[in-house]
């Protein structure tokens, strides 16, 4: 097993920040030149591992070169199997879009995705509007086979996670018929702009609210070249390294205000009066701050990045509406409370809420769900803890934000 060994540090060097791309938006771009059969480029692509894999399972031609990625699509063939990797919304859109096809594909994972990323509400959906959709393994999981075409209407669908309606606007989109989507149970809103944002920037006919969206066809009008924005997801853990180790900072290249769910953070620093934008630039200024709660839905994957920098607070801090956080790449509300626990700070989860003591930050040694973002998390835990803190496994980074131990490292963080 793959350890690395982080050690405090109460003053990092004040280096500007340049953060990585956006994985939703690289992931969005390369399903519009899906979309579109033509060659694309993506400029400042995220090229991760999982990317990597899906589009090698496709058999594509493709390349990347400063962070630029070119891709040359083909259309897909009958009984391919593609492999998402560890990625839920690569799973979820290729589902979306699968079901817009008239020849049967298989789409499969890792083991995460396989036990862990639920398909069902999104899978039901699909069979309503006369999708085939039939499960190779666990019940309600990938790897699924799946038969279109998908013929639209009156749909209704449980949103337990804002990707199983992205999925469903994808199919909607390119489908010949109207498709009319009513919501209940609806998480992670931002997102679900997001989607619509991008579907209609190509020229899809998507009315959205918080109770449906109704689809009608439209002519679509994809480019050939795709520029994506610096990832706010990946920004969080910049941030919080600086008000761990109690260190002013400065990122640059944020769009803000963003669509980006997560960058809910910037509002949240400058609330606290723990940072403010100037002339483009986001200041980190870290001071105490009170103890508070939290309703997490609209930036959920901000739940274990936030949990780790309210054992800062001043005060016990509690953080709500979770439910869909428990099923990411793993159960994060309950692996945030072992995390926590096992560095000896007081924090339970229960009631769908988790809630946090501040407290002292122990030296320990952690292993943790084959999950980026609570693998970045314990690192930026590790900066203000007594001594230092043991991880594994931790190239899970790669996912969305490989560079993290070396900006770590230019800035003073012993690693080793």
């Amino acid at each position: 097993m793959s350890y690395i060994t982080i050690h405090p540090c109460q003053k990092l060097i004040n280096q500007p920040w340049h953060i990585p791309p956006s994985k939703s938006w690289t992931y969005r771009h390369i399903f519009s030149g899906i979309i579109g059969a033509h060659p694309f480029t993506v400029d400042n692509a995220l090229y991760s591992n999982d990317i990597q894999t899906m589009l090698q399972s496709l058999g594509w031609k493709y390349a990347f070169s400063n962070e630029k990625l070119s891709v040359h699509p083909q259309s897909f063939k009958e009984n391919t199997t593609i492999d998402v990797g560890n990625s839920g919304l690569a799973l979820r859109f290729l589902i979306g879009y699968c079901a817009s096809l008239s020849i049967p594909i298989i789409i499969t994972g890792d083991h995460s995705i396989c036990h862990q990323r639920p398909l069902k509400p999104l899978v039901n959906a699909l069979r309503s509007a006369g999708v085939q959709i039939s499960y190779l393994g666990q019940e309600g999981y990938a790897p699924v086979k799946i038969l279109g075409p998908f013929q639209g209407g009156p749909i209704e669908l449980e949103v337990l996670d804002s990707q199983y309606a992205s999925a469903l606007m994808l199919s909607g989109t390119l489908c010949p018929s109207p498709t009319n989507v009513k919501f209940y149970h609806l998480h992670e809103w931002p997102w679900l702009k997001l989607s619509h944002k991008w579907l209609t920037s190509l020229g899809a006919d998507i009315h959205l609210t918080k109770e449906g969206m109704q689809i009608k066809p439209s002519p679509l009008n994809i480019p050939h070249q795709f520029q994506t924005p610096c990832d706010w997801s990946s920004a969080a853990f910049a941030i919080g390294a600086h008000i761990m180790s109690q260190s002013p900072g400065r990122i640059k290249g944020l769009d803000w205000p963003s669509d980006q769910g997560d960058s809910e953070i910037a509002h949240w620093l400058i609330q606290q009066q723990l940072g403010h934008f100037e002339q483009g630039d986001l200041h980190i200024t870290p001071k105490p701050f009170a103890g508070q709660t939290l309703c997490m839905d609209h930036w959920i994957d901000a739940t274990p990045i936030m949990s780790a920098l309210l054992t800062q607070a001043k005060s016990k801090s509690r953080m709500t509406h979770l439910s869909s956080a428990t099923q990411k790449e793993c159960n994060r509300p309950q692996a945030i409370q072992s995390m926590l626990n096992n560095l000896g700070i007081e924090a339970e989860f229960k009631n769908n809420t988790l809630i946090i003591e501040p407290g002292i930050i122990s030296a320990g040694s952690l292993v943790l769900d084959h999950d980026h973002r609570m693998t970045l998390s314990a690192m930026v835990l590790a900066l203000g803890a007594k001594g230092p803190i043991r991880i594994s496994p931790y190239h899970t980074i790669d996912k969305t934000y490989p560079q993290f131990i070396n900006e770590l490292m230019i800035r003073g963080v012993t690693v080793e």
